[in-house]
């Protein structure tokens, strides 16, 4: 019973898209849908609730469904971000989620003030779920090289240390457990952490570990897996009402939303095509259709460079309507509370001590990177076609871009419609009747208007790519491809009108791999300073083995360090485990 359940609602999530990419936002059987859908809870194993300018905050999202307890495929994307006390954003970073799990990071600059801030994360599935439906954690930053932020430390309290009991050493799980070689280690020694499964199979899952040094100072506690569901409310819902509004779960990546308006009555337009194109090597095409109420939605899934993504009307008639562009605000900030922070003079020479640790450390920054995890190429959508490809500096140099054509490449033609424009045709592998008109490209840039290829400069052409062909997309027929691409990749788009905009894209977060510092015999880092405060953050441990052990080093930091490993087995159940070691 509970497979068929679960296949159920399997099924039912994977039609979400169709639903709302062909329905209005305001409307109760879609309200009834998202109520009958299974909820998003976000987690954020995050490193530390005290930072200092200077260093890293990173993270690691896991995505709960709340249904089946289990990560959730559902949203592909979650946001991120860390609010100051006047509600300001200070980022917000967009992560691709892949199975439920995500990470990013983000470097503390001297321009952020000391004080306290709150790390908030939510999917747009979890925003119909009400004012305090998302992830809310505290961060206190310090920065000593600001003056004058009273401001920021109004709210400080009497001063004391933290005295983290070495009692609290290794939590006790039923599931997993941490141990290392040691205990006590010295400076730059090989710490082997081992995480054992106690129960066969039942701690296999996904987890992130930091170690890093134990603050001297009271800070905010940081939330832990094993108790996340407690800041969430019991019930998530919306009832509905007129102006109720549904947010679409990002199924197939980032949503870029808006609506389509006839200009001259304002009303809605539907049927009509939208296109996004957004110009690079393997440059993105995607089309979608508008629902009843004028409204579009296309997902990106892709991987892109350009940050800049153009949105059209399609078709011959594409002067008569409006295109906007729809907003994406961020959760309800209004019942955020912020705790406060102890510093005072006595902590001088920590902070002090501190500040120059993490100098040295940005210094050597170049000799120890992280480094971007290279994503598979998709594949562009042109490559399902048959085409030819004209290296123009292989051919005589023509003065005039119709003289190429004609000259140079086969099948294409031009010449005028009935409105007295030039336009293009692409001889179909069948026949060469003038049936529909060829999508052309430059620089990935959708030319709608032919005669803005015709009269562009010839000798900027670097190639001509011509598929044959029907493509279809959204609800028209296009007669073969024509791509262009220029010699310094520089053509922008020359039309102008309602139908057209210009988006900036808030693009993913990249994937890093963090780096490992490694004192192996053969290491040529001994001469390297090392006051790494943070040991080991790995934001990627797959546990499927009833043993896996992971490998790091001490720096020169000396002190006691938290092994703080964070995670949900494949069965739903959240696992805190910590472990302190000492670095004489």
């Amino acid at each position: 019973m509970k497979k068929i359940k679960i296949i159920a609602l399997l099924i039912f999530t994977c039609s979400l898209q169709t639903v709302y990419s062909q329905n209005g936002l305001k409307n109760k059987g879609y309200i009834d849908a998202y109520n009958f859908t299974p909820k998003e809870n976000i987690y954020v194993h995050y490193n530390s609730s005290l930072l200092f300018a200077g260093e890293y905050l990173y993270y690691k999202v896991y995505n709960i469904n709340t249904t089946l307890n289990q990560l959730s495929n559902l949203s592909k994307v979650v946001y991120v971000e860390l609010i100051d006390k006047d509600m300001q954003q200070v980022f917000k970073h967009k992560i691709s989620l892949v199975t439920g799990l995500g990470q990013g990071d983000y470097f503390i600059s001297t321009s952020i003030p000391s004080g306290n801030y709150k790390l908030i994360a939510y999917t747009q599935w979890m925003k119909n779920g009400g004012k305090n439906y998302f992830y809310k954690d505290d961060i206190n930053i310090l920065n000593p090289y600001q003056s004058n932020q009273k401001s920021s430390t109004d709210s400080i309290n009497n001063s004391k240390i933290n005295t983290f009991k070495k009692s609290n050493n290794n939590f006790n799980n039923p599931i997993l457990k941490l141990s290392t070689n040691d205990t006590v280690f010295h400076k730059r020694s090989k710490v082997s952490l081992s995480i054992k499964d106690l129960k066969n199979t039942l701690g296999y899952g996904d987890y992130s570990i930091s170690v890093r040094k134990i603050d001297a100072f009271y800070s905010s506690t940081r939330s832990k897996a094993s108790n996340y569901k407690k800041m969430y409310p019991k019930k998530a819902g919306v009832t509905y009402n007129e102006d109720s509004e549904v947010y679409y779960p990002e199924i197939n990546g980032g949503v870029i939303t808006g609506k389509v308006l006839y200009k001259e009555s304002n009303l809605p337009a539907k049927g009509q095509n939208v296109s996004l194109s957004i110009s690079g090597n393997d440059f993105i095409f995607k089309t979608e259709t508008t629902n009843d109420d004028g409204v579009f939605n296309i997902s990106v899934n892709e991987n892109y460079d350009n940050e800049t993504g153009i949105l059209q009307v399609l078709g011959m008639e594409r002067e008569l309507f409006s295109l906007e562009l729809n907003e994406t605000p961020s959760v309800d900030l209004s019942e955020l509370k912020f705790n406060s922070f102890t510093i005072t003079p006595a902590m001088k020479d920590m902070i002090v001590t501190r500040s120059i640790y993490n100098q040295i450390e940005n210094a050597y920054y170049s000799i120890k990177p992280d480094t971007i995890v290279s994503l598979p190429d998709k594949k562009p959508f042109y490559t399902e076609y048959n085409s030819k490809v004209y290296v123009l500096e292989e051919y005589t140099r023509f003065y005039t871009v119709k003289d190429i054509f004609i000259e140079i490449v086969e099948n294409v033609w031009s010449t005028k419609n009935k409105e007295g424009n030039r336009v293009f045709y692409v001889n179909n592998v069948e026949n060469a009747n003038k049936t529909h008109l060829p999508l052309i490209f430059m620089d990935g840039v959708l030319i709608q208007n032919h005669e803005h290829l015709l009269n562009y400069n010839a000798n900027k052409i670097k190639t001509i790519s011509v598929l044959q062909g029907n493509a279809h997309f959204g609800t028209t027929i296009y007669q073969g491809v024509i791509i262009v691409e220029t010699i310094d990749n520089e053509y922008k788009n020359l039309s102008k009108g309602d139908f057209l905009k210009k988006t900036t894209l808030f693009k993913p977060q990249p994937i890093k791999n963090y780096f490992h510092q490694n004192y192996n015999n053969n290491s040529n880092d001994h001469r390297i300073p090392d006051f790494r405060n943070q040991l080991l953050w790995n934001p990627s441990i797959k546990i499927n083995t009833n043993e896996k052990e992971v490998v790091f080093y001490t720096s020169d930091n000396t002190g006691d360090f938290e092994i703080c490993l964070e995670g949900f087995t494949a069965n739903g159940n959240p696992i805190t485990l910590q472990k302190i070691i000492t670095v004489k």
